[in-house]
C-alpha cells in the first residue's frame, strides 16, 4: 500500500535508530514527540470517521418494507 505518512514515520524512525550523532536522550524525546503526532492525527482521524459515519446515517433513507406477493 501507499501510505505516504507511514513511509514519513518510518524513515524517521529508522533514521534515529541509526543516528550515532543523537544521545539516547535525544532518540527517546524524539520517539516521544513521533508519538505523540501519532496519537493526535489518530485521534484527528477517529473524530473524522465518526462525523462520516454520523453523515451517513443520517443521510441514509430507510430501507424499503418488502412487497407482499400476489
Amino acid at each position: 500500500f501507499r501510505d505516504p505518512t507511514f513511509f514519513k514515520s518510518k524513515g524517521g524512525l529508522e533514521q534515529i535508530a541509526a543516528s550515532k550523532v543523537m544521545t539516547p536522550e535525544e532518540q527517546l524525546t524524539t520517539y516521544r514527540d513521533i508519538l505523540k503526532e501519532g496519537k493526535a492525527a489518530n485521534e484527528k482521524l477517529k473524530a473524522e470517521l465518526q462525523e462520516l459515519q454520523s453523515r451517513l446515517r443520517s443521510s441514509s433513507a430507510p430501507a424499503p418494507s418488502p412487497t407482499p406477493g400476489n
